[in-house]
C-alpha cells in the first residue's frame, strides 16, 4: 500500500527519498531508524530491512486507479462540494490524500501524461 499526496500539478512533484545517515520512521515497524544504518533491524520485514514511511506526490503515480462506478462517482462528488467549499473562502491551496493498493488492476504506463520537473 501506497500513499499519495495529490495536488494537482505536475511540477515538481516528486518525492524525495530520506538520504543515508537521515533518521526516518519505517512503514512497516513504526520504528525510528537511520537510514542506510546496516544494525537497525525491522521486526516487521523477514529480511531484517526498513522501508520509509513516507507520502508520494502526483509525478510518482505509475499506474492509474480502478475505481468501482458508484463509489467514483460519490468521490467525485465530494469532491466537487469540498471545492466549492474551498472557493467560497478563497482557499487555492488543497490536497487529496489517497491510499493506493497495488497490483489489484494496473493499466499500460503509456495511456499515463507524463509530469513537468
Amino acid at each position: 500500500m501506497h500513499r499519495y499526496d495529490i495536488k494537482g500539478s505536475w511540477v515538481a512533484r516528486n518525492f524525495s527519498p530520506p538520504t543515508a545517515g537521515q533518521q526516518t520512521y519505517c512503514r512497516l515497524c513504526g520504528q525510528k531508524y537511520v537510514v542506510g544504518k546496516k544494525k537497525d533491524k525491522c521486526s516487521a520485514h523477514a529480511q531484517g530491512l526498513h522501508a520509509p514511511n513516507v507520502i508520494l506526490k502526483d509525478c510518482d503515480l505509475s499506474s492509474k486507479f480502478q475505481i468501482e462506478p458508484d463509489r467514483a462517482y460519490r468521490i467525485s462528488l465530494q469532491l466537487e462540494r469540498d471545492s466549492k467549499f474551498l472557493m467560497l473562502r478563497n482557499i487555492m491551496d488543497y490536497s487529496l490524500l489517497v491510499y493506493a493498493i497495488h497490483g489489484l488492476h494496473v493499466y499500460k504506463k503509456e495511456l499515463l501524461t507524463p509530469c513537468i520537473g
